[in-house]
């Protein structure tokens, strides 16, 4: 009962609050921290929701006293750590940052500590079809032969990849290494490790490529894979050691340039990625993602004409490839021409219809055109139901539930975009994302740029640039 009482007076403190009527806020507030039994995993969020309401009517040394209980929130939530209540425990975390205004670092590295946790207990799940096709297409030497595979032990495994039927294919290729666990076969840990990458299990792709390097020290994409993998774990060392060595072994190999390129991008080090990525294409005249990153490179460095011009010139060479449209399409919508960008997109959708993110985009522009977010919305629904498993669409119509404030179906897609999302710096978005709208209160009302602040604080540089 005075559980439910107390959640009463919270809600009706919310109430208060969102209609800037602060002091009947912090009376509501304060009723719900007295009916809150010590240590109920809500009593944060209403010292949170009464900070903030301090906070508002600048009353800073009352506020002081609740960002104070910031510090009693931050250990409780690393007892529920260590009783293994992980979500209730970065619920926790993520207040108690709130209540500090973002203000010790000890917060944010047991934030970090808890993302890391939570990643590591997830359960392995192959990206989409559409990421993996991509992903084995920026090796394209590794791609031409596979596509040139007639006979051998992995002639099944490799029929099912062009099929792309990659959930059979995942299954062949484990099946295959437990049935031969004396293989001497440097090509089938390296695609054994390759699946388990794209599963998000890299422990194990981990293992299977260093042995795949293990039996064949030559191995380029191995290596590059290897590197990529050490890049998921945190191991940057490792992963330029082995970036080195590739391009060592064969200065002519594009997938090396490329790759390193995308390291560069997402430690924001973009002038390095576009040199990068131009001396892929240099090598390899027709690797499509090369142009594709380093035009998305030049609109991160908001030079939006330069990478216009650049997708303009690859058109030429390339007029009817969909992702160079589709790039060319982003990059109208960036200047804000969005019926040349719709008119692309829609062209795309027909020559691609399994390329789910043009659908996202072309979602996300109309809606903004017409100033619809119930379209948004429908437009959402249908592509999570013909793409269930494109974490990009559940996060947005996640947000999507946030604004009409159901929580509950927004934590619904929160939780299947983090099944499928891949790299660990996704997962960190998602969680985050989830556990703000677990204690959206404080969280959205009082610090609504807390996902991005957290994203940027979370956010590992592999070149050690952060």
């Amino acid at each position: 009962a005075a559980v439910s009482r107390a959640a009463a007076y919270r809600t009706r403190g919310n109430k208060y609050f969102n209609a800037g009527r602060f002091n009947e806020a912090i009376d509501c507030y304060s009723d719900a921290i007295l009916n809150y039994p010590a240590g109920h995993s809500d009593l944060s969020l209403a010292y949170a929701n009464r900070a903030a309401c301090h906070l508002s009517t600048k009353n800073y040394s009352t506020a002081l006293e609740d960002c104070n209980s910031g510090i009693a929130i931050d250990r409780r939530s690393r007892v529920l750590e260590n009783l293994g209540r992980l979500e209730e425990a970065l619920v926790d975390a993520l207040a108690a940052a709130a209540v500090d205004s973002f203000k010790t670092k000890s917060f944010f590295d047991h934030v970090e500590d808890l993302l890391k946790k939570f990643s590591e207990a997830r359960k392995p799940s192959l990206s989409s079809a559409w990421m993996i096709t991509h992903f084995l297409s920026t090796f394209p030497r590794e791609w031409n032969k596979v596509q040139k595979y007639e006979s051998g032990e992995l002639k099944d495994f490799f029929c099912k990849v062009l099929s792309q039927n990659y959930g059979d294919a995942y299954a062949e290729i484990v099946s295959l290494a437990k049935k031969n666990p004396e293989s001497q076969s440097s090509d089938l840990y390296n695609w054994l490790g390759t699946m388990h990458f794209l599963a998000g299990d890299f422990e194990n792709a981990q293992q299977a490529l260093t042995k795949a390097i293990d039996l064949n020290e030559s191995s380029v994409s191995a290596r590059v894979k290897l590197a990529l993998v050490s890049m998921e774990l945190g191991q940057y060392a490792e992963m330029t050691m082995q970036l080195e060595k590739a391009i060592k072994i064969d200065p002519s190999d594009a997938s090396c340039f490329y790759h390193r390129g995308e390291i560069f991008a997402l430690s924001n080090n973009l002038e390095s990625a576009v040199s990068e990525f131009a001396r892929a294409i240099q090598l390899e005249p027709e690797f499509i993602p090369a142009y594709v990153h380093q035009a998305r490179a030049y609109m991160t460095m908001n030079m939006s004409s330069s990478a216009r011009d650049f997708i303009q010139k690859a058109l030429k060479l390339f007029p009817e490839n969909p992702e160079l449209l589709h790039v060319m399409g982003e990059c109208w919508a960036i200047e804000g021409q969005y019926n040349r960008s719709l008119e692309l997109f829609s062209k795309v959708e027909l020559m691609a219809p399994d390329f789910p993110q043009v659908l996202l985009n072309k979602a996300l522009i109309m809606s903004s055109i017409e100033n619809n977010v119930d379209m948004l919305g429908q437009k959402l629904k249908e592509i999570v139901a013909q793409f269930p498993y494109f974490d990009a669409a559940h996060v947005q119509l996640a947000g999507f539930y946030i604004e009409k404030k159901e929580t509950s179906l927004a934590l619904k897609h929160y939780d299947i975009a983090a099944e499928h999302a891949r790299s660990y710096q996704e997962l960190v978005t998602i969680y985050s994302m989830r556990a703000i709208s677990s204690s959206q209160a404080m969280v959205v009302e009082r610090f609504p740029d807390l996902a991005a602040s957290i994203q940027d604080l979370l956010r590992y540089s592999p070149v050690g640039t952060s």
